[in-house]
């Protein structure tokens, strides 16, 4: 005989037995027992299930609080000093991590460029490829000094990886 082991609706497994030790017939209230024990297994693999959802759900989150850190610490810290000139910036990711950067680039001492970007998407993959971006940014501006020529530059880098990602 076989019992389902079922959450509501959803089979978790099967109990299959074949005879009983005695040889006699499964009785009704051993057919009651087995259902019991089988609900009851249905019941813990459940829960081990859950467990393991639990314990997955948590890595994630570690490793949200990782990158958001990460990420925080890539953001420029003060801005530059500027004559006649207040600068500040702040970003307040929607989730753990998100996508949006800025940065202040100078070159030299009489240049000032301000990157306001947003990747699409609120998650870690949007926030990778802001930072992509920041490294594209930030050694291209060292080299180059036309905004122009810098932003053709950095689209021929990473517009194959923007692409393919569907990222923007």
């Amino acid at each position: 005989t076989c019992f389902p082991m079922k959450m509501g609706k959803t089979p978790v497994g099967i109990i299959n037995l074949t005879d009983k030790k005695s040889g006699e017939p499964f009785s009704k209230s051993d057919l009651k027992w087995l259902t019991t024990l089988s609900d009851q297994m249905a019941s813990y693999m459940h829960l081990c299930d859950l467990v393991e959802q639990l314990k997955s759900a948590e890595q994630a989150r570690g490793q949200l609080e990782v990158a958001r850190k990460i990420q925080q610490r890539l953001l420029p810290r003060h801005p530059p000093s500027i004559a006649n000139m207040e600068l500040a910036g702040c970003l307040i990711p929607a989730e753990r991590v998100g996508a949006d950067y800025y940065d202040f680039l100078t070159s030299g001492t009489t240049s000032l460029g301000l990157c306001i970007a947003d990747v699409s998407g609120h998650n870690l993959g949007g926030a990778l490829l802001a930072f992509a971006l920041r490294s594209a940014l930030r050694t291209k501006v060292e080299t180059e000094q036309k905004p122009s020529a810098v932003i053709r530059s950095i689209n021929r880098v990473l517009f194959s990886d923007l692409f393919q990602s569907e990222q923007f």
